[in-house]
């Protein structure tokens, strides 16, 4: 769940075909043995639609998301 608002929407690849891919964002941890406890977790996808922001994309294909690491493809489809 994102605690922010983000301007990066989250698009299908088919959807950004007219685009210009930017480069492929990932964010990883390693957090060890309390990575098997729900109540501890890595806020990936924030960091990656963090990231993604910052490159100036305007969408996000995911490739993987999970809650110990998130990885996606930046485009920039215009305004």
């Amino acid at each position: 769940m994102s605690k922010a608002p983000y301007t990066v929407a989250v698009a299908e690849e088919k959807a950004v075909g007219h685009c210009t891919y930017i480069d492929t964002i990932s964010e990883n941890s390693d957090m060890g043995a309390v990575q098997i406890s729900p109540k501890f977790t890595y806020d990936a996808r924030d960091k990656v639609l963090e990231r993604a922001e910052m490159v100036g994309a305007t969408h996000v294909v995911w490739l993987a998301d999970h809650p110990f690491g998130s990885s996606a493809m930046a485009y920039y489809c215009g305004k």
